[in-house]
């Protein structure tokens, strides 16, 4: 798979000053859609030639992938509550949810060409908990700044996984299988952010997270 640079969105709205305290609330969410990758249905010369065992045990060797496609999708949403602890320094509590799905289907045909078969592999995992960070102002130099962030929380990951495979030989069989749990996850979170302000209200930032 050759993957390119995916696109995606992210909206920050922060309210200082609740009730005239130093306490502020943040809503943010970021989302990147469709990361994905494929090869074109093809026989020959770029189809690849395999040692493959299907569900049911039956081997058809060698197998030719005639075609494959993996695709990939996170969203994120975080409610914080913020509190300015120094002038340089924000500390910050909150809910976080994360969402990842990656999809992965792939065509095969045995050699000689008696059998086909259909595969899609669904992955699933949701996570709900909660985290602690802190943001802070790391260099100032006239409108030049850099800021940096860094998050960690503890979550719990409803994980899930369904396979799909169509067997299209004498009996053209369809197989299924799924299965499910849950368990404890950790996300941590690092970002750095060079900011230049352009008026008092208006900066243009660039940003790198991990």
């Amino acid at each position: 798979f050759n993957f390119s640079v995916p696109w995606g969105i992210e909206a920050d709205v922060i309210r200082h000053g609740i009730l005239g305290t130093s306490w502020g609330l943040e809503v943010r969410y970021f989302g990147v859609n469709d990361f994905s990758s494929g090869t074109p249905s093809t026989l020959f010369p770029s189809a690849a030639f395999v040692p493959y065992i299907n569900p049911i045990g039956a081997f058809y060797s060698p197998t030719l992938i005639t075609s494959a496609y993996q695709s990939s999708n996170l969203q994120n949403v975080e409610l914080n509550a913020r509190h300015q602890a120094t002038s340089r320094v924000q500390c910050l509590v909150g809910f976080r949810y994360v969402q990842c799905d990656e999809d992965l289907a792939i065509d095969l045909a045995s050699n000689p060409f008696s059998y086909y078969s259909s595969h899609l592999i669904e992955a699933s995992n949701h996570l709900f908990g909660a985290q602690i960070g802190a943001e802070a102002r790391l260099w100032e130099h006239g409108r030049f700044r850099v800021e940096g962030v860094g998050k960690a929380g503890l979550y719990g990951n409803q994980m899930s996984n369904n396979l799909n495979v169509i067997l299209q030989d004498e009996v053209n069989s369809q197989y299924s299988s799924s299965a499910s749990q849950t368990q404890a996850a950790f996300i941590g979170e690092l970002g750095l952010t060079g900011l230049y302000c352009l008026t008092s209200n208006l900066s243009f930032r660039a940003s790198y997270q991990a």
